[in-house]
């Protein structure tokens, strides 16, 4: 199985997340016209997973209180997994 590393998205990031997060439902997806704004948002944490250097997942958090944080978004590529959740904030 491939490594999984996480870290901080990037705005080149972005590309290669659409592409994937574009499949989750019928109709696409939401993270697109979000982005950048989570990616700026100073209350927030974008993640990205990468494999062999790739994004295959996406992570969003915003927090809500100190030590109390929301996941807006977490959503991967398959193989990695079939699992996407979604909250729009």
């Amino acid at each position: 199985m491939p490594q999984i590393e996480i870290r901080p998205a990037r705005s080149e990031d972005r590309e290669a997340v659409l592409a994937f997060s574009s499949h989750t439902w019928d109709w696409g997806d939401y993270i697109e016209y979000v982005w950048d704004e989570w990616l700026h948002d100073p209350q927030g944490m974008l993640f990205v997973a990468t494999s062999d250097g790739q994004p295959v997942g996406v992570a969003s958090q915003r927090i809500q209180l100190p030590f109390v944080s929301w996941n807006r978004n977490s959503c991967a590529r398959s193989p990695h997994t079939y699992l996407c959740t979604h909250r729009r904030s």
